[in-house]
């Protein structure tokens, strides 16, 4: 049992992925909803699974960064690349509308920045080669190319099928 816990990794930090995770949990089950229930679980599976192949490449295999202890898969990774990045995604998409576009990417870019800070701050994040402000590109292109388009596909495909 306590090497089960061992391996769960709850480092220095930890509790901040798990309750900014569980609070954008709870805001997706209680936000009014303009996607519905497949759209928000095909986007949570669609970008965890890029998040996971994309921090994996930059934290291990580059090793640019560490999230909770190095060498260990727990509870930090889980959050971070499993909730964080995924609720964020639905949330945009959620209040997405292409006339403010500029605005929501801004906003996104900003909040998905200061979340990053602040996982460092508490240090669940450990920079080696990386700077929080190389992060800010990606957002950008994330927020206003990536997600729109996401939204766009899986409007087209829910009106192929009926």
């Amino acid at each position: 049992m306590n090497q089960i816990i061992q391996n769960m990794d709850f480092s220095k930090g930890w509790w901040y992925s798990a309750i900014l995770g569980v609070f954008l949990l709870l805001f997706i089950v209680f936000m009014p909803k303009r996607l519905n229930m497949s759209e928000i679980y095909l986007t949570f599976g669609v970008i965890a699974g890029l998040v996971w192949v994309i921090d994996t490449i930059f934290s291990v295999w580059i090793d640019l960064f560490d999230v909770g202890s190095p060498n260990k898969r727990g509870i930090p990774e889980f959050f971070m690349y499993t909730i964080i990045p995924p609720s964020f995604a639905v949330i945009y998409l959620n209040v997405y509308q292409e006339y403010k576009k500029l605005l929501y990417t801004v906003l996104f870019t900003a909040i998905s920045e200061l979340a990053e800070w602040l996982a460092v701050a508490v240090g669940i994040m450990t920079l080696k080669h990386w700077n929080p402000l190389y992060s800010i590109p990606v957002y950008l292109v994330v927020y206003y190319f990536y997600l729109p388009f996401h939204l766009r596909v899986m409007k087209r495909t829910s009106k192929s099928e009926h």
